[in-house]
């Protein structure tokens, strides 16, 4: 893209949310970027696409929603409300997508809304992405945390598996053998597990590990 063109997109791939029991609203915010040539007035739509989320029971909002940005503007926000179901369902999820005209339109155009059921168990990784260096005798290990919410009263269990990259176990890193039970007690909210990043003495660039 050059700075004669436009492009409008979510700033994420992925949003996410929680159900709550309150008398309040619960509201996602969604963010719509523009860049590049932002001299003039550009509009696009915000729709519903595929979802297993129902509209008026799990979520409320406009849709289809326009989304207009005056000479100057660089974002705009959009909100979705979350409903609490008093069901057991796990999460679900909505799409979002922007309609307009295809030569504004950024390669992100499309993001998912995650819906987290406060009637059970939800672990997640606290961050997406780690970004470490080889062996470091001033930070031999890496922090890796999970955390939970929504249903807090229970004793539940994560299993941490491998599920791909470049790196080898024991010869780019070590600390935990896969697959690796992670136990939440009643009210706990977060564990940590250790990785140990490993010098190989290889020449050989950034390499990647993957956790599900």
């Amino acid at each position: 893209m050059t700075t004669n063109q436009t492009s409008i997109e979510f700033s994420s791939a992925k949003y996410s949310g929680i159900e709550k029991d309150q008398p309040f609203l619960n509201l996602i915010e969604i963010t719509v970027i523009r860049s590049g040539n932002t001299d003039n007035f550009d509009s696009v739509e915000l729709h519903l696409g595929n979802r297993t989320a129902q509209e008026g029971s799990d979520f409320g909002g406009i849709f289809p929603q326009p989304i207009d940005f005056q000479p100057g503007e660089t974002e705009k926000k959009v909100y979705i409300d979350i409903y609490d179901d008093f069901k057991r369902e796990g999460t679900e999820n909505i799409e979002l997508k922007l309609i307009g005209n295809p030569t504004i339109l950024g390669q992100q155009y499309i993001t998912t809304v995650d819906i987290l059921d406060n009637e059970s168990a939800n672990i997640s990784f606290e961050k997406a992405e780690y970004i470490v260096t080889e062996y470091d005798p001033n930070n031999p290990q890496v922090a890796i945390t999970l955390t939970r919410s929504g249903d807090l009263n229970n004793t539940v269990y994560a299993e941490i598996q491998l599920g791909g990259g470049s790196a080898n176990y024991e010869e780019d890193f070590s600390g935990i053998i896969f697959p690796e039970l992670v136990t939440f007690s009643p009210w706990e909210t977060t564990q940590t597990i250790y990785l140990s990043p490993m010098d190989d003495g290889l020449l050989e660039g950034t390499e990647t590990l993957e956790l599900n």
